[in-house]
């Protein structure tokens, strides 16, 4: 019996050990190809799967990744490289996004990370290899340069027609990390507050906090709690917590206060930030405004729920009003009616009398 237990289970773990390497196998096959990066003599830390590199000042080396089509068609994939960025959800992006900036950077990865082989046709089944040309800054520096080797299948105008009709634009891509160590690690963070702003994420109004990462270190475990009053009062408008961030070297984390689907009020705010990451803390307070233009203006375009308190509100009123003409009402018909029995006994006396 033991025995059959045994198999059983070694049976279940062998199905699906094999139902996850046909999954792999499918995503692989989805994407068209797979990239591979080919290990460095300058890679410090021998574990990862990106490169870590540690080079000296004015100093050029050569990487490669190879690049394989597992496509049944010719596939033609284009690279870039982008310097590593922080997001409004607190992720560290190593896309090219315009909207992510960077504080004070000591190099710019872009300019020191290139390679010529910018498109790679590929074969059914070939692989290529892609070199990228390092050549570090002659200026020493201490921390991180960081950034990501990124790799997009092109898509056939014909895919893009089909997937444009149906609102959908399927795009495979991979991303390969690079880190490139300065002189000296870095492990304070000076971290200050920019300026506050308004604007719209999906058309919902958010105060925007921009969090600037000034050094060359990655920030981990980022937590951060915002309170948000008027100026001059004691009660919160508005509150935020979030936790589990991080954030790139030199990166601005530009922090949404998500108001929901309410609208803007102009006025005067202040706003209390404090930020923590592992041992390291800071607390800002700034004071910020809301214009009455910035309001209209985003006000017009937000997803906004209507509050309904002053429908609540007006019934009750109503209510009150209907309620006082209902006695009034009552009351004048019962003065009316005593004053016809009044009339009523006079003129009774008065047939009596005579």
């Amino acid at each position: 019996m033991k025995r059959k237990y045994r198999l059983m289970i070694w049976g279940l773990v062998l199905f699906m050990s094999v139902f996850v390497n046909v999954k792999v196998a499918d995503a692989a096959n989805n994407a068209g190809f797979e990239v591979i990066p080919v290990a460095s003599k300058q890679q410090l830390n021998q574990k990862v799967t990106y490169f870590d590199l540690k080079l000296a000042p004015n100093q050029a080396t050569t990487v490669t990744v190879n690049v394989k089509s597992t496509s049944q068609t010719p596939i033609t994939v284009e690279t870039s490289v982008a310097k590593a960025t922080t997001n409004t959800n607190g992720v560290v992006e190593y896309k090219a996004f315009k909207q992510n900036k960077s504080w004070g950077l000591p190099a710019n990865i872009e300019k020191v990370v290139t390679t010529d082989q910018n498109k790679i046709q590929l074969q059914p089944g070939e692989v290529k290899p892609v070199a990228y040309q390092i050549k570090m800054p002659k200026a020493a520096f201490d921390g991180e340069l960081v950034g990501g080797l990124n790799f997009v299948k092109k898509v056939t105008d014909d895919k893009v027609k089909t997937n444009s009709s149906m609102g959908v634009k399927n795009q495979y891509a991979y991303t390969i990390a690079m880190v490139l160590h300065g002189q000296q690690e870095l492990t304070k963070n000076k971290m200050s507050l920019g300026k506050i702003t308004t604007r719209q994420i999906n058309n919902r109004n958010v105060i925007s906090i921009p969090l600037n990462n000034q050094t060359a270190a990655f920030l981990n475990k980022v937590t951060t709690k915002v309170t948000i009053k008027k100026q001059g009062q004691a009660k919160a408008v508005y509150t935020q917590k979030t936790s589990d961030g991080q954030m790139a070297p030199n990166s601005v984390y530009e922090l949404p206060v998500r108001i929901g689907e309410t609208a803007f009020r102009p006025g005067r705010y202040t706003a209390q930030v404090v930020v923590t990451s592992k041992q390291q803390h800071w607390q800002f307070t700034k004071d910020f405004t809301i214009t009455k233009k910035q309001a209209r203006h985003y006000n017009q375009k937000a997803v906004i729920k209507e509050d309904d308190s002053w429908l609540g509100l007006s019934l009750i009123i109503t209510g009150i009003v209907l309620l006082l003409i209902l006695i009034i009402v009552i009351y004048w018909r019962k003065q009316r009616r005593i004053k016809l029995l009044e009339s009523e006994l006079a003129a009774s006396k008065r047939d009596s009398n005579q």
